[in-house]
């Protein structure tokens, strides 16, 4: 399965990251790509819950989240899509959280892996470079998000002093 792999590092603790980016109220304060969202059953997100998005550019797609590791060292989301786009056969994420750096201030390296099948082979290379475009924007958009939440905790992103 082609598989999409993006990365960032922030000071925004383990914890944090993993709170801003799993519950749905504050995601959609710096996820761009969501329009609207719907959690569908009652509780918090663990396995087996079911979230329909309908993003920027229309498209919806149900997923089920099939792993939620609440954050330790390590936190980790996986999710399966249910129903989607017509264009995709099959699509598979992970979100994993882990500490980063050389123990100084908090730092949390955050890594998007996509994984999708498209209904048609030759839609392959296509739906890789899109999906590559819109996870840079996304991950950049949680990156500078991140950050503030650091800045505002008293943390100065690695490289970022300053701004």
């Amino acid at each position: 399965m082609p598989t999409v792999v993006c990365s960032i590092e922030t000071v925004c603790g383990v914890e944090r990251a993993f709170e801003e980016t799993h519950d749905y109220r504050k995601r959609v304060q710096w996820d761009r790509f969501i329009r609207r969202y719907e959690v569908l059953g009652e509780g918090a997100i663990e396995r087996g819950t079911r979230v329909w998005v309908r993003a920027w550019n229309g498209l919806a797609m149900t997923v089920e989240y099939e792993a939620v590791k609440e954050p330790g060292v390590v936190g980790l989301v996986a999710m399966q899509m249910v129903d989607g786009p017509w264009f995709l056969r099959k699509f598979t994420g992970s979100w994993r959280f882990e500490a980063a750096g050389d123990g100084g201030a908090e730092v949390c390296r955050v890594t998007f892996r996509y994984g999708f099948v498209a209904r048609w082979g030759w839609m392959t290379w296509p739906v890789g470079v899109v999906l590559r475009w819109e996870m840079g924007r996304r991950i950049e958009a949680l990156r500078r998000h991140l950050d503030g939440v650091g800045h505002r905790s008293g943390h100065v992103p690695p490289g970022r002093a300053g701004g």
